[in-house]
């Protein structure tokens, strides 16, 4: 709990300033940048949060990895926090900001689960409904699993809507587990 008071402290006023210098689009690729690099590279995360490892070490690794690729101002940031001793809440930050700048941009984000990949008809049509209902913009995010069988799960926010073939079954073989027949009748 700390940890996340902590990362929204820090998210806020980097998104804050990135608004007032109007560079909010860029710092957000950034923090998604920052982001996906940080996930997928355990060696990075081992290191940046390391005490052992020097500030100064620390900060030219990050300088030769991302100076080239993202703003100066996301770049000094970086630093900051370094320097404050708190880089080992950088993903935290960057997970932080990015829901920031979503719900700024009044931007939600559905998982759709299907048997299948879906088109785009489909899509679209999913869009516009949920879209109408929530007054947000929803950008879906389409995930495989054949163990559904058919039909498809959405998971908006905290909201989950179940659709899928397998529920249907599983629902059927709960009723059908009670046994209605009554002898004599």
């Amino acid at each position: 709990m700390k940890d996340i008071l902590l990362a929204k402290r820090y998210a806020k006023s980097l998104f804050e300033l990135s608004i007032e210098k109007g560079e909010l689009e860029e710092v957000n690729n950034d923090m998604a940048l920052i982001a996906r690099v940080m996930r997928e590279n355990k060696e990075l995360r081992t290191i940046i949060g390391n005490n052992v490892i020097r500030r100064s070490k620390k900060e030219n690794i990050i300088r030769k990895i991302f100076e080239t690729h993202i703003q100066p101002s996301t770049l000094t940031f970086l630093y900051f926090l370094i320097n404050k001793k708190r880089e080992n809440h950088l993903y935290t930050v960057t997970l932080v900001f990015l829901k920031m700048y979503l719900d700024y941009k009044n931007i939600v984000i559905a998982t759709i689960t299907t048997a299948v990949a879906i088109d785009e008809e489909t899509k679209t049509e999913i869009l516009n409904r949920f879209s109408r209902e929530t007054d947000k913009t929803i950008q879906i995010e389409n995930k495989i699993n054949p163990k559904i069988l058919g039909g498809f799960v959405m998971t908006l926010d905290d909201y989950q809507y179940d659709a899928s073939i397998k529920k249907m079954i599983d629902r059927l073989q709960t009723e059908f587990k009670v046994n209605l027949f009554k002898k004599g009748f």
